[in-house]
């Protein structure tokens, strides 16, 4: 069950009761009702745990495959690589490292030679934990536009970026979709904002890989007319 991994998680680091509720932002007793099997974790709660350990959603709710999340040579990885980026006087220029899909999840491809500027102190703390895409598809149209490049500001924070603009990569696929919970049904909502698109809708207890890799904090457009 959940809570017996969530116990097994804990153990592992030594980490106690209070320490875990902590990082979770609840009482000690609640944490030990997920571990006893009392009451059921929240889908927000339970990526919170997910991204603590680096563990596998999908090992966490089903107890199958692999138990923490691992990154496989030749992989883009675009949450722990660090970016690249080159300083000019008051500017930093960070590199476009590939698309991101603004439609159904697909796979990101590298990217070279393209780079956006700005100005260092428009970026809130380092740098490094920024990284730009180039928008590929139009369901997040008009707001943001195929051919957009946009900043995203690194995150694993699910409750922080709820209604947010985020990039979440679904199976191995970076998406670019507006964020939000249906509680009821315990599972997560990517939105377009072209509606003619359909919300995506994942069950992490039917995903190994769900991982919010951050949300929009710049947007990037060459004006023609």
């Amino acid at each position: 069950m959940v809570g017996e991994r969530i116990i097994a998680l804990r153990k592992e680091v030594e980490m106690s009761q209070l320490k875990l509720a902590e990082l979770l932002g609840i009482k000690a007793a609640a944490v030990s009702q997920f571990e006893n099997g009392k009451t059921n974790p929240s889908i927000e709660t339970l990526l919170r745990v997910a991204d603590i350990f680096g563990a596998s959603l999908h090992w966490l709710l089903k107890g199958e495959g692999e138990q923490y999340i691992a990154t496989k040579n030749g992989e883009f990885n675009y949450v722990d690589s660090p970016v690249s980026f080159m300083s000019e006087e008051d500017t930093i220029e960070l590199p476009v490292v590939g698309e991101i899909s603004a439609g159904q999840p697909l796979p990101c491809h590298e990217d070279a030679g393209e780079s956006v500027r700005i100005n260092a102190s428009e970026l809130s703390g380092d740098p490094q934990n920024y990284i730009c895409f180039r928008v590929n598809g139009d369901s997040m149209n008009p707001d943001i536009m195929h051919g957009d490049k946009v900043l995203i500001k690194k995150t694993s924070d699910w409750a922080y970026a709820e209604g947010k603009v985020c990039a979440v990569r679904v199976e191995g696929e970076i998406t670019l979709k507006k964020l939000a919970f249906d509680k009821a049904n315990q599972s997560i909502k990517l939105i377009p904002l072209n509606k003619e698109f359909h919300d995506l809708v994942l069950k992490p207890d039917e995903y190994s890989d769900i991982l919010l890799i951050g949300v929009l904090v710049y947007l990037y457009r060459k004006y023609s007319k």
